[in-house]
């Protein structure tokens, strides 16, 4: 049987499901609508935003999307990160957030200290001369895609981490020549127009960087935008935005973009007495730390999906993030779990763990807490929030709860491939739509083509015609007329 060649991947996936939707795509025939790729996470030689007001844990999150290609194996050469901020997270600071022993850190981690841009970029491309001279990187690596299961290949790659773009300034700028020096603000603002300057070179370079073999992430501010002034209100960045912060950044990293993730908490977080706290939302009574947050992702632009329209709820749990309380969390801001009738476990029905006597700690806690029924479609029990991720977390080797935990994955997962399908589908255009559209077209060209055209008038034919000029529905105030306007 013949070999099956490996299809060439630039994708490289985040884990979380919501997010990898939200940032990939379907690749489908046009003739047939058979789908040719599943397209999940990062694009190689795309680039991303992740904003946020600072405190909110851009840094975290974006170490942590980071290190899951180094998890899944892909062929990554290292994760970059420049620290403009100068916080430089630590080897063992990584460890603990990526789950990733130290040794493996230490390999595929390097931290830049580094604000200059100019210092910055020049860094980049001694180290992008030496990747394209190096013959072993242009050699490509086959592994199975862990979405698809085929056989993929891919060239050593890197995943920069730009954090963050405000703290970044230029070695030279115009304030070095400013005369006039008793304005702060005006000498804070040319350098910061001198540094988005330098910047906006950069981020067209990035592009060519590493053969394009790259995957960059900035981490950006939101910042107040500007207050109401008299009727006019704060303008939006994007059509999805919320008009009371924008993003920090060069417009030209604004436009090359390929999708601007919005991070933000969510209300009552810190409140542990609130309803909609994590661990009284999602059932995480038993964690003993009470360090629980939730945040959330959505997208302002997007260069496969919808803007605004998804929203993926991440949790931050005792110091690190957890994929299978995203799926679970967004599961049920989805609607995917679904209430069933009355409360789980019950004597008709008993949880999933009973029968296993080594899971002593999920019979624990199972046996003292009876929740909101919840039915998912494509699972054939019932179960609630509490036993929806301790058995999504189970690694004990009892047949029957490894058949429902694999189950249940497999359920969820395609129930979010199934709800989220328009974040997939929005570049997908059959053959048929095409001459469809086409066929309009060529049918509004016809009926222009019958269209009357004189283009030149003689004074006669004008003088005629001037009396049946619209008449203009815009007015203007004589009295706020700037009189150097006038001639």
């Amino acid at each position: 049987m013949a070999k099956l060649m490996a299809r060439n991947n630039l994708f490289v996936p985040t884990l979380y499901p919501a997010l990898d939707i939200m940032l990939g795509q379907n690749v489908r025939n046009q003739k047939t609508g058979e789908l040719i790729a599943a397209e999940r996470g990062f694009r190689l030689g795309w680039q991303y935003v992740l904003g946020a007001k600072p405190g909110i844990g851009k840094t975290s999150l974006s170490i942590e999307l980071a290190s899951v290609a180094i998890k899944l194996g892909y062929p990554i050469k290292k994760v970059i990160i420049v620290d403009s901020d100068c916080s430089s997270p630590s080897p063992e600071r990584i460890s603990k957030l990526t789950k990733l022993p130290k040794e493996m850190v230490d390999e595929y981690f390097e931290v830049w200290d580094m604000n200059v841009v100019e210092d910055i970029t020049d860094r980049f491309v001694r180290l992008s001369n030496e990747y394209s001279k190096d013959k072993e990187n242009q050699k490509y690596e086959e592994f199975e895609d862990p979405y698809s299961g085929d056989m993929i290949k891919m060239r050593p790659f890197y995943f920069v981490i730009m954090d963050t773009v405000t703290s970044m300034i230029a070695k030279r700028n115009s304030v070095e020549s400013v005369k006039d020096k008793d304005s702060e603000n005006v000498v804070a603002n040319e350098g910061n127009m001198t540094a988005f300057l330098k910047l906006s070179g950069f981020v067209n370079d990035c592009t060519n960087f590493f053969d394009g073999n790259a995957i960059w992430l900035w981490n950006v501010h939101l910042k107040k935008n500007q207050k109401e002034i008299g009727k006019y209100q704060a303008e939006k960045e994007f059509k999805s935005a919320n008009s009371e912060y924008k993003l920090h950044m060069p417009e030209r990293l604004r436009q090359k973009a390929s999708a601007i993730m919005i991070y933000n908490s969510i209300q009552d977080s810190q409140n542990l007495d609130s309803p909609t706290h994590p661990i009284n939302a999602y059932g995480l009574e038993d964690i003993k730390s009470k360090s629980v947050y939730s945040t959330s992702i959505i997208l302002n632009k997007s260069r496969t999906g919808n803007e605004g329209r998804t929203q993926a709820r991440l949790l931050y749990i005792d110091g690190s993030f957890d994929i299978d309380m995203h799926a679970i969390a967004t599961a049920l801001d989805l609607g995917i779990l679904e209430k069933g009738s009355g409360n789980y476990p019950n004597g008709q029905t008993p949880h999933i763990f009973k029968e296993d006597p080594d899971a002593k700690y999920e019979n624990e806690i199972m046996g003292r807490r009876m929740k909101q029924s919840l039915m998912l479609k494509g699972y054939s029990r019932p179960t609630n929030i509490i036993e929806a991720r301790l058995l999504m977390k189970y690694t004990g080797d009892n047949p029957e709860v490894c058949k429902a935990r694999d189950e249940f994955i497999v359920a969820l997962y395609q129930r979010l491939e199934d709800v989220l399908w328009y974040e997939l589908e929005i570049n997908s255009i059959s053959e048929k739509e095409m001459e469809t559209s086409k066929k309009k077209t060529q049918h509004l060209f016809s009926l222009i083509r019958n269209v009357t055209k004189k283009t030149i008038l003689t004074a006669d034919e004008i003088e005629e015609k001037k009396d049946d000029i619209p008449t203009t529905v815009f007015t203007v105030d004589s009295s706020v007329m700037d009189d150097t306007l006038v001639s």
